[in-house]
């Protein structure tokens, strides 16, 4: 197995859990390829201020209007990890 094989996969939320919580980061590695992005979490969700001294994120940045939704963010990590990417 090469490392070109293997993806790495770091998930940041704005709490533990999954219900209450939203993904605010996403990255990525395979080889020497990275991906990364910030993720808008939905103001229905919860923020736990110990994720956020973790993350580095603020309250602010996590519900940045101008941030994708973690949907699409997803969309472009699929397309990021497709074995047929060169």
């Amino acid at each position: 197995m090469k490392i070109e094989d293997i993806c790495f996969i770091d998930i940041e939320t704005s709490g533990l859990h999954p219900r209450r919580h939203g993904i605010c980061q996403v990255g990525a590695v395979i080889g020497d390829r990275t991906f990364f992005s910030t993720a808008r979490v939905p103001n229905t969700m919860e923020v736990d201020d110990d994720a956020l001294s973790i993350n580095g994120e603020t309250r602010d940045s996590i519900f940045d209007i101008n941030r994708p939704f973690v949907a699409e963010v997803l969309q472009s990590l699929r397309a990021f990890i497709s074995w047929d990417n060169p």
